[in-house]
């Protein structure tokens, strides 16, 4: 089997499609098939089940992507070592749309030292257990998720956000947060939040809601929930919700924090970044 099969296999693997594998490599989709078919051919297994017009692996073809997924990084790393400035280096991190946008930066600055030329492939996870899941079957090198994570994983600490009540102008409680007056908890329950679903911030804590609010001791008129960050930005900034949110999101943003009395919860929330413990490439190691 050649390399180049297995690096068609990954990407076919990855999107479930010939077609999007195609695309993605930009080389004709049979070209793809017969990569496949040439690695079923010496293996003796049937990589790919047909459903419709797209594909999904095997029991083969899971265990083959776990271990293509390491020889392919492996393959990877030693190039870095030798070529470091002349090579890409292509990096997988799967994580929700609030830690990648928040936390990809500050793992970028840590990679810059190797001098390496990266390729970022950034996936969308859910919930922390499906990211871990993603690393150990491969799907992605890193992870990013807001629970200390089992022994099956090299992990660092990246950071924290905190999350605090926002409110935007027209909204009853503007008022209050523009002159930075306090507003007791129980007025502030008065008023309808918007939320999320608990997939936008992966967040994994106490507090019995997607984002952290705890609304097992303070119970919210939540009138809307979305899997989209910035749709609940926009209501918020028009005064038509309550929202609450990591204040990472408050920059460059029309609305403003309410300060709140009476409720003695704060939401901190850290984050962390994960790895297989399996795995030891060279620019790996040097973020743990």
């Amino acid at each position: 089997m050649e390399t180049f099969e297995l690096r068609y296999f990954l990407v076919a693997a990855e999107l479930q499609s010939v077609n999007k594998a195609a695309d993605r490599l930009v080389i004709s989709p049979p070209a793809i098939s017969r990569a496949i078919k040439r690695l079923e051919d010496e293996l003796g297994v049937k990589l790919f089940e047909r459903i419709g017009r797209n594909i999904s692996l095997s029991q083969y073809g899971k265990q083959l992507q776990k271990e293509v997924s390491r020889i392919i990084g492996d393959i990877d790393d030693l190039k870095t070592q030798f070529k470091p400035t002349d090579y890409h280096l292509g990096i997988s991190i799967i994580g929700t749309e609030f830690s990648l946008s928040s936390f990809v930066p500050d793992i970028i600055k840590k990679l810059d030292s190797k001098r390496l030329q990266l390729s970022l492939d950034l996936k969308m996870g859910q919930t922390s257990k499906d990211i871990e899941r993603a690393v150990l079957d491969g799907e992605a090198h890193l992870g990013l998720i807001t629970k200390a994570p089992s022994s099956s994983f090299k992990k660092i600490k990246l950071g924290e956000y905190f999350s605090k009540t926002y409110v935007g102008e027209g909204h009853p409680l503007y008022k209050y947060a523009k002159k930075e007056l306090s507003v007791d908890v129980h007025e502030v329950l008065k008023f309808e939040f918007a939320s999320f679903f608990e997939s936008v911030f992966n967040q994994e804590s106490s507090a019995p809601s997607a984002d952290g609010w705890r609304d097992d001791k303070f119970k919210r008129k939540i009138a809307l929930k979305s899997e989209s960050v910035e749709a609940v930005l926009k209501l918020v900034e028009a005064g038509r919700y309550l929202s609450y949110l990591p204040t990472a999101l408050e920059k460059g943003r029309d609305f403003l924090p309410l300060i709140t009395s009476g409720c003695p919860y704060k939401c901190e929330t850290e984050v962390f970044l994960i790895a297989d413990r399996k795995s030891n490439f060279g620019w790996l190691n040097s973020l743990f």
